[in-house]
């Protein structure tokens, strides 16, 4: 569940610690994998790109475009690592810049088949299925900033599939018009998945490659824009209500 800070937040260290938790914890696991598959011993990370590359040439972009359906339904994505076989999707692709565009199109396509599935999960009281999971309070949190502005809201959720498809079936429970949704999920759906396709094809291969600079120029980036919204954007909007 997204974390929602206060306002009034003071900038020590403990609340920067607190609202860098995600980017923090992301970096100690990618290390402690790092350290595991060197003392392990395991394939080098050529011959791991080698397979992994070979996987989705063989299999080709259908196996993306059920992954990415998958990954964008209500619940079910939080348990299916469909975002790495998008990510790998992408990073497949490197060098070739029409097939990374072809494989963002195909990821575009399938989230906007889960999500309105998840909007007539929704409308249709479906949804109800899920919430002894314990999704009451996160599709609680959804409806009251979807009813206060759904397009904003459809930005702020769609950078996450999981949020989004939070997102679009709380869109469904509170009845915003069908029409009014796929237009506004459309536009969110697209601009984010330009932006972590274009993310992917630059940075994915370094990634891969276990480039450290780039692995720490990238987490500086990420709790820089955290900070940034949390301790200026915030408090400043917050200042002028």
């Amino acid at each position: 569940m997204t974390k929602i800070y206060k306002i009034n937040m003071r900038f020590t260290f403990k609340n920067i610690v607190k609202v860098l938790t995600i980017p923090i914890t992301l970096l100690l696991v990618y290390f402690s994998l790092l350290a595991a598959w060197k003392l392990l011993g395991l394939p080098s990370d050529n011959k791991i790109i080698e397979i992994i590359f070979n996987f989705v040439d063989h299999y080709g972009l259908i196996i993306v475009f059920f992954a990415a359906i998958i990954e964008g339904l209500l619940l079910v994505g939080n348990y299916f690592p469909g975002g790495a076989v998008i990510f790998i999707g992408v990073i497949s692709a490197v060098g070739d810049i029409p097939r990374a565009i072809t494989v963002v199109l195909v990821v575009c396509v399938s989230f906007f088949i889960s999500y309105t599935i998840n909007y007539y999960l929704g409308k249709y009281g479906w949804y109800k299925l899920f919430v002894k999971f314990g999704l009451q309070s996160t599709l609680n949190s959804m409806q009251k900033k979807l009813s206060k502005h759904v397009f904003s809201a459809i930005l702020s959720s769609y950078w996450l599939p999981n949020l989004a498809a939070v997102c679009s079936t709380v869109a469904g429970i509170i009845r915003i018009p069908l029409k009014e949704f796929l237009i506004q999920s459309t536009i969110g759906l697209v601009a984010w998945n330009i932006f972590w396709g274009v993310f992917a094809y630059i940075a994915g291969d370094a990634l891969l490659n276990l480039d450290l600079v780039y692995i720490f120029l990238i987490f500086s980036m990420w709790c820089i824009l955290i900070l940034g919204k949390v301790f200026i954007f915030d408090r400043k909007s917050g200042a002028e209500k």
